[in-house]
């Protein structure tokens, strides 16, 4: 797993992000999900620390919402959104091409 995701994971679940040496954050203990939290604090932490805005999004069979969110440098994060308001970072990564980073974001 790359850094860029583990630093993701690490701050939605409040933990403390990579160290100056790169090393990166311990796990918090597994009592809830390491990447959910409030679909407001996952939006915004993707915008203002990774420039990524929600783009494409569908619904899964169960009803969640699913939205992949794009930075103009291509990272991305795969988000599953859930009837009681808490968002779950699902994947990650670098080098999105297609639609959204087309359209100029």
């Amino acid at each position: 797993m790359n850094a860029r995701i583990l630093a993701a994971l690490a701050l939605l679940a409040g933990c403390a992000t990579p160290d100056a040496t790169g090393e990166p954050p311990k796990p918090a203990p597994p009592v809830a999900p390491l990447t959910c939290n409030a679909k407001d604090t996952v939006a915004a932490t993707l915008k203002d620390r990774y420039g990524e805005k929600p783009m494409d999004y569908g619904l899964t069979e169960g009803g969640a919402l699913m939205q992949i969110f794009v930075s103009p440098k291509g990272t991305w994060s795969a988000v599953v959104t859930h009837a009681n308001g808490v968002s779950c970072l699902i994947a990650a990564g670098n080098y999105w091409t297609g639609a959204a980073t087309d359209r100029g974001i």
